[in-house]
This record gives C-alpha cells, structure tokens and sequence, in this order.
C-alpha cells in the first residue's frame, strides 16, 4: 500500500518486478484519487505492469468495499 511517489529518487522498478514475481499475486493500494496518479513525482505508472491488481483505497470504506470484492 502506497501512493507509489518517490520524491523524484529513482523508482527502483527492478526491485519491485523482482518482488513481484516472486509471489502469487501482488496488489497495490493506492491511497490516492486516480486523477492525481502519474503526476509530479508519482511512478504508478512504472509498477502497474507488475501487478495484478490496483486500486484506489482513499478511506476505510473503500478499502472494507474492496476486501470483500476480493474474497468473491
């Protein structure tokens, strides 16, 4: 879980496709508004092609809606 900015330091993109095939299935919370990914020093963008699932999860709410969505 993230919003995935790296205050404009390298991504360390290896590291985390590295990561990711090393387990079953990775998933990336993002606890900020779709409309701000990819902007300034966000690197969203650079992570998504590793991992099977992203979503916006801004609140409590959002991230109960989204652990029950999984279990179906």
């Amino acid at each position: 879980m993230g919003d995935a900015r790296n205050i404009y330091l390298p991504s360390e993109e290896k590291i985390f496709k590295d990561l990711c095939r090393r387990v079953k299935k990775c998933y990336w919370l993002n606890p900020e508004a779709k409309s701000k990914w990819n902007t300034g020093d966000s690197v969203i963008g650079r992570y998504t092609p590793y991992v099977s699932e992203l979503a916006e999860v801004t609140n409590t709410a959002s991230l109960i809606k989204y652990l029950c969505e999984l279990q179906n």
